[in-house]
């Protein structure tokens, strides 16, 4: 009987002991996991958060610098102010509808006229009007673009994200400031769903920990994030809060922002607590039972639904997906084979697809560059009507393709495409090498779109 008493104190020794192993071992595996889902968490919000303004800041770098607007600011004086306003208007009404943007602007310094899309909206003068201060802030920072959000006078005092960029001359002068803004309802709407799917809450904030960018729009410029863990260090910020939640900041460098994602227990961490102790362990024997089939034999259909995940089912090419993880976006080209990079889209798309079949337009323009590139490079869907192209060719002939390309689908008579190009250079991030094309591509757009323009 004593034996018998022994036994099971042993056996209730060691069931204790290992499920105080487990448990420990358990709650270091949640912990892990729930800081890497959050981590991944925030880099997805980055990415659409980054991809969304890149076009916009591209955009107001590229109006500052066009030769065309330096000359009619120089003779501005010269001219008749109706033909000086018609002229503006019409190359910002050009802008506006190439990459639909809510706002077009271009400010002269020696009239300090405000030009819109629509003629001269007013004069800035912050004697008259306290919120014109920001023209001679932004004057003042010598900054050569600025990203800032704000009321819109010109529609109806709507919160909108602009990027103001610096006009100046051959020496240097100021010669004023030019850009494009986007509503905040746009950005909000893509911060919302995060928000629901992910239960998170997320902010954009400066540098002074003000609210920029918040789905609940009185929070804008009336509050503040309270902590101290805001670098500008090209990095993820990981914090803890509590028990469930945690913080992840990263420094939003093109728009001087800091993104802040908090996040609550979420999905996973209910998930991880609904049990009691033997359902978790019930569950750990599936899984491991689920991994063991899956070697042996199911590894077939995940492996398919990966390729999917890759690849664009409306045009066939590999998607952006495909193409981080082959490269990763922020990282260098790996190899030595492609000499050129192409960025293209289709002119005035959101026209064309209101009366077209949109999608059998992409579908058009995708087998034509096919049939361009053939098996000297690889072509990748990078969202909506945008595409990447790296070519084995170097950029000279790699030049005269594309225009081929331009012509041939002009010839099709339903649309056209604004090609930019540069040479690859090793040295860069993919990031750079890809801008360096987007900037060619956008400034075709801004000259009417359908053609090429080498960076």
């Amino acid at each position: 009987m004593r034996k018998k008493r022994i036994i099971v104190l042993l056996l209730l020794i060691g069931y204790l002991l290992f499920s105080l192993v487990f448990s420990v071992a358990l709650q270091s595996s949640k912990d892990r996991s729930r800081q890497e889902f959050d981590l991944l968490l925030a880099e997805r919000i980055y990415d659409a958060v980054e991809n969304r303004f890149q076009g916009p800041i591209m955009v107001a770098k590229v109006m500052a610098s066009d030769t065309m607007v330096h000359e009619m600011l120089a003779a501005e004086k010269d001219r008749q102010r109706q033909e000086t306003e018609a002229r503006f208007a019409a190359w910002l009404t050009g802008i506006q509808k190439s990459g639909d943007y809510d706002t077009v602007y271009l400010v002269s310094d020696s009239t300090r006229r405000y030009y819109t899309s629509d003629g001269i909206n007013k004069i800035v003068d912050q004697t008259k009007d306290s919120h014109d201060k920001w023209y001679e802030m932004f004057k003042n920072s010598n900054a050569p673009y600025v990203v800032s959000v704000d009321v819109d006078q010109v529609h109806d005092k709507e919160w909108t994200l602009f990027v103001d960029a610096r006009i100046t001359d051959d020496r240097g002068r100021f010669l004023g400031s030019c850009g494009v803004g986007v509503f905040i309802s746009g950005l909000q709407e893509l911060i919302r769903e995060f928000e629901e799917e992910y239960n998170a809450h997320i902010q954009l904030v400066n540098s002074d920990g003000l609210v920029m960018v918040d789905t609940n729009t009185y929070n804008i410029e009336t509050t503040h994030y309270g902590s101290n863990d805001l670098s500008e260090k090209d990095e993820y910020i990981y914090v803890p809060r509590g028990l469930n939640g945690s913080t992840v900041t990263k420094y939003v460098k093109d728009l001087n922002f800091f993104l802040v994602v908090q996040t609550e227990a979420g999905y996973q961490e209910k998930a991880m607590n609904s049990g009691i102790f033997w359902g978790e362990l019930a569950a750990f024997i599936i899984i491991a039972l689920g991994i063991m089939f899956t070697l042996r034999g199911g590894g077939g259909e995940r492996s398919g639904e990966r390729e999917r995940s890759q690849t664009d089912p409306l045009t066939g090419l590999h998607n952006r997906n495909y193409f981080k993880d082959v490269y990763g976006e922020r990282g260098v080209f790996n190899t030595t084979r492609y000499k050129t990079i192409a960025v293209f889209d289709i002119d005035f798309f959101k026209e064309i697809n209101d009366t077209m079949d949109g999608d059998a337009i992409l579908v058009m323009v995708a087998d034509c560059a096919r049939k361009y590139l053939g098996d000297q490079g690889d072509i990748y869907r990078w969202g909506g009507d945008e595409f990447v192209v790296l070519m084995q060719w170097s950029v000279d002939f790699a030049y005269e393709i594309c225009r081929e390309f331009c012509k041939d689908i002009e010839k099709d008579g339903r649309a056209t495409v604004s090609v930019g190009i540069t040479e690859v250079r090793l040295s860069d991030t993919i990031k750079k090498n890809y801008y360096r094309a987007a900037q060619g591509c956008y400034l075709v757009k801004e000259m009417g779109g359908n053609g090429v323009k080498r960076e």
